[in-house]
């Protein structure tokens, strides 16, 4: 019987997985029937049909569990619709996929045995990590796991006492685990969340790609990746940061490559709802990338009517993109109305402790700010939660050999670290004493490019002295082992 209910619980669990790949990948071809210039990779593809597929269905749960009707018989029809919809476009997917990795396999092999080390320490550190099996503790098991156990064993989302306060934080992440402790073992949420994390890093290696990053750079850019504790630590902790953090990635990505503004609205609206330190660490690195991307297409201002026509056109993609998040953030306003009768709390709600969250006193903030970027990987402050990887810091003062170019704010490397940095200072600015990688992790990863770009090059072009070749390999290996 064990074995039997074991099987059963997997079933499910893989059925959730597909359905919310083929919902993505159903809504995704539509989009790309319509919009000819959305063309990501096959695996980028995937990975962004993949998160936006899990956050349109966790949406779909939070309405359902306000209803009451978080049952059985209506979540496994709903999953079958999603499944059945998106299968027609598979079959041409996983020959885009094949395609794509075999032209990475045949690259791969004429690499030097250093870098195929490389390479499969990455694969195998990769694929480890979504079974990450961090210990829950904590806020996670206070209230992160608490309210979607509530809802699983109930079918209706409730406030939870003593939470009440703590309940207008968007709760769409929770309804996934609400469905694993219906469905089988709360287990395979750990699972759930690692690949989350693949799909985010494969979205994150996508934005490399387009910010100038070759092959190399964007192995090293996985290699970061898998050797930050930020990250590692987040992974199945039951908590919603890496779930929020590839929603943020994927809608970085698109506002970046200029795609389709109902993808950035929708993706903007679930990852602000699902982490609300997403408002002012990413909202505002999303609307700089939407502007260079249209100035770019504009061209060159001349007159004050251009000037106008381009004003006018970001104004009406801006507004069209967020109508689409205000449509993605509806359930959670919903759900905040009917159990809070606030529907845009926490704003005008008084007693929500985090919303101003003040960990430290004056001094050791400032010691904080003086540290940045370096806190970042050896910081062991209270409540961090894990750092990034020290490669990092390691190879970004090695974009001195990177050649000058004339017009640096139309260089896409420059970029996207400038809409990364455009958030971070926002969030210094209004939470100095807050530090907490998971809080900003999708804004972070927008960094990893230009952190890596030095040392690709380096690589890439042999550089003298030669012996910093030599050391960059070695301490990358020496990372990944350790």
């Amino acid at each position: 019987m064990i074995e039997k209910n074991a099987i059963i619980q997997i079933i499910f669990a893989a059925a959730y997985l597909l359905a919310c790949l083929n919902l993505g990948v159903f809504i995704l071809r539509k989009i790309q029937q319509k919009n000819c210039k959305f063309t990501p990779s096959a695996l980028t593809f995937t990975s962004l049909a993949f998160v936006f597929g899990a956050g349109i269905i966790s949406s779909l749960w939070l309405l359902l569990a306000l209803s009451g009707l978080f049952k059985n018989r209506i979540i496994l029809p709903v999953l079958a619709v999603c499944i059945v919809i998106g299968a027609k476009y598979i079959k041409q997917l996983v020959y885009e996929i094949t395609t794509q990795l075999k032209h990475i396999w045949w690259e791969a092999r004429s690499y030097s045995w250093s870098w195929q080390v490389i390479i499969a320490l990455n694969l195998t550190l990769l694929i480890l990590g979504m079974f990450s099996m961090v210990n829950w503790g904590g806020d996670a098991v206070a209230f992160y796991l608490a309210v979607p156990k509530v809802v699983a064993h109930t079918g209706r989302l409730s406030l939870l006492r003593s939470f009440e306060g703590f309940m207008s934080v968007g709760l769409q992440a929770e309804m996934h685990s609400a469905y694993f402790m219906k469905t089988g073992e709360p287990v395979f949420l750990k699972l759930f969340s690692g690949i989350s994390s693949a799909a985010m890093v494969s979205i994150l290696m996508g934005i490399s790609g387009e910010a100038g990053l070759k092959r190399k750079g964007k192995w090293l850019v996985l290699a970061a990746y898998i050797t930050s504790s930020a990250i590692y630590m987040s992974v199945g902790d039951g908590k919603p940061d890496i779930i929020a953090a590839s929603l943020g990635v994927a809608a970085y990505y698109l506002a970046f490559t200029n795609g389709p503004v109902i993808l950035i609205g929708i993706l903007c609206g679930l990852a602000g709802t699902m982490k609300m330190s997403y408002l002012g660490t990413m909202f505002p690195g999303i609307a700089y990338l939407i502007i260079w991307n249209q100035v770019k297409i504009s061209g060159a201002c001349i007159n004050k009517q251009q000037i106008s026509k381009l004003f006018k056109e970001i104004l009406i993609k801006g507004l069209k993109i967020g109508a689409w998040c205000l449509l993605a953030a509806l359930p959670h306003i919903i759900k905040n109305g009917l159990l809070l009768n606030a529907p845009f709390a926490p704003l005008g709600m008084s007693g929500i402790g985090w919303m101003d969250q003040n960990w430290f006193g004056p001094e050791t903030t400032r010691r904080l700010l003086l540290l940045y970027p370096f806190a970042l990987t050896w910081g062991d402050f209270w409540a961090q939660g894990g750092n990034l990887s020290p490669l990092l810091i390691a190879f970004f003062p090695l974009n001195i050999f990177l050649p000058k170019k004339n017009k640096m704010f139309e260089s896409p490397l420059f970029t996207i670290t400038f809409a990364g940095l455009i958030g971070m200072c926002l969030w210094f600015l209004r939470y100095a004493s807050v530090f907490a990688p998971r809080y900003y992790l999708a804004t972070l990863l927008m960094f990893f490019p230009i952190w890596i770009s030095g040392v690709e090059h380096v690589i890439a072009f042999e550089e003298k002295p030669k012996l910093l070749k030599f050391l960059s390999l070695f301490c990358v290996l020496a990372t990944l082992i350790s």
